[in-house]
């Protein structure tokens, strides 16, 4: 029985530590837990990226506290759908991908956390403007490894 509550107390208490590392929160703006605005890289989702192959975005690196933001239009408003996946090859499996999309005043209008494979998926009905697209990731590789490189797929 002590062994069982032990096991257990350590379990939660790594759960406890994982959840308080995550840096993620759904508001107005991203935090990193000493209330700090987190550095983060911007880059642009555009039409011609759309239309490649699967619309596929490029290859970025997650790095833990400091989420990657990607600009994007919605032109006529309707369905918008952005989805990570992780490049063929080995499969970390700390690998988790986070993802929220926010209106030009800066509030989260669509959110995912992970699925099983640390992966995101966003489905959502957005009205036409300029939004922001928020993925935050963690891994316990290297920044530049490919177990913590992602690609975004958009269908718009």
């Amino acid at each position: 029985m002590t062994r069982t509550l032990l096991i257990a107390a350590l379990s939660l208490t790594t759960l406890m530590a994982q959840q308080s590392m995550a840096s993620t929160v759904e508001s107005q703006f991203m935090k990193a837990n000493n209330g700090e605005t987190l550095n983060t890289s911007s880059s642009t989702l555009s039409r011609s990226a759309v239309a490649t192959a699967e619309g596929l975005t490029g290859t970025y690196y997650t790095a833990q506290g400091a989420p990657h933001r990607f600009q994007f239009n919605v032109e006529n408003g309707g369905q918008v759908q952005l989805v990570s996946r992780h490049p063929a090859g080995a499969h970390n499996t700390a690998y988790r991908l986070n993802a929220m999309v926010l209106d030009q005043q800066g509030q989260v209008v669509a959110s995912s956390a992970s699925d099983a494979q640390g992966n995101f998926n966003i489905d959502s009905n957005l009205t036409a403007g300029q939004y922001t697209l928020v993925v935050d990731g963690h891994t316990t590789q290297s920044p530049s490894s490919s177990d913590s490189s992602y690609e975004i797929l958009t269908s718009m």
